[in-house]
């Protein structure tokens, strides 16, 4: 795994220079970017701002691990990684804060409607409109 304006080459270069260290790259993806401006991510930061009382724009962009999101952009479908609040992931002290579903429900029922307030609106195509 590695950021947007990292050299994965470079990277791989500095680990295999690690003595006693061999890697074997079995797959090579690069970062997921989608950008802010997306009218997709707008809709969905505007339905979890409508729930958490939070201004969209202060809403976290980029996320470290991987996720199926990469999958989706290859293809040309957008996707972002969104989800309830919790820690540990993939670990045995993993949570997730049963409040948090709840808002994240409810944040996913908004973008929705959100969406098809897009649709409806003059002019607006939805041949574009593609949900994964």
């Amino acid at each position: 795994r590695y950021l947007p304006g990292q050299d994965p080459e470079e990277i791989l270069a500095a680990v295999n220079a690690l003595k006693d260290t061999q890697v074997t790259r079995t797959f090579h993806r690069k970062p997921v970017i989608v950008a802010r401006d997306n009218p997709y991510v707008q809709a969905l930061g505007a339905g979890i701002a409508r729930v958490t009382n939070t201004d969209h724009d202060q809403i976290s962009i980029g996320r470290h691990g991987a996720s199926d999101a990469a999958s989706f952009l290859e293809v040309g479908v957008p996707a972002v990684e969104c989800g309830p609040s919790g820690d540990g992931h993939h670990g045995p002290e993993e949570w997730v804060s049963i409040r948090s579903l709840g808002q994240y429900r409810q944040a996913l029922v908004e973008f929705v409607k959100l969406l098809a307030d897009r649709l409806d609106a003059p002019g607006e195509d939805d041949r574009h409109l593609r949900i994964a």
